[in-house]
């Protein structure tokens, strides 16, 4: 009868052990994704930051755009957000008249779209 009652709680404990031990796995990988998402957020800022000063060395006058400022430009407009609901905030605005500047190869009117991001963009 002692044999089954110690028996009957190892179960348990071990029951319960198991369920704990889920619980902080699903924890742990919550905690990583987390990590990792703010890593990729920080790693995606700093790119935006050394476009956005490469950009800013460009030239007003540069035209014909060379390879090298066409593939700065189009890499800009690769990692500013980009959609139709895109127009709901002043960033977003400023984000969608750097894309407009870009297809039209104003190299002005991209400083000034870059200027507007910056100042909607406290964390740059």
């Amino acid at each position: 009868m002692l044999d089954k009652l110690i028996n009957l709680t190892f179960n348990d404990i071990a029951g319960w052990s198991s369920i704990i031990s889920l619980v902080i796995s699903i924890i742990s990988l919550v905690l990583i994704g987390s990590l990792r998402a703010k890593i990729i957020e920080q790693k995606r800022k700093a790119r935006l930051r050394q476009l956005f000063e490469d950009v800013r060395r460009i030239p007003n006058d540069a035209l014909p755009l060379t390879t090298a400022t066409r593939s700065k430009l189009l890499s800009l407009a690769r990692n500013l957000p980009k959609g139709w609901l895109c127009h709901f905030s002043a960033k977003s605005k400023a984000a969608w008249d750097i894309h407009k500047a870009i297809k039209s190869e104003d190299i002005a009117s991209i400083h000034e779209g870059i200027e507007d991001w910056i100042s909607h963009s406290e964390d740059l």
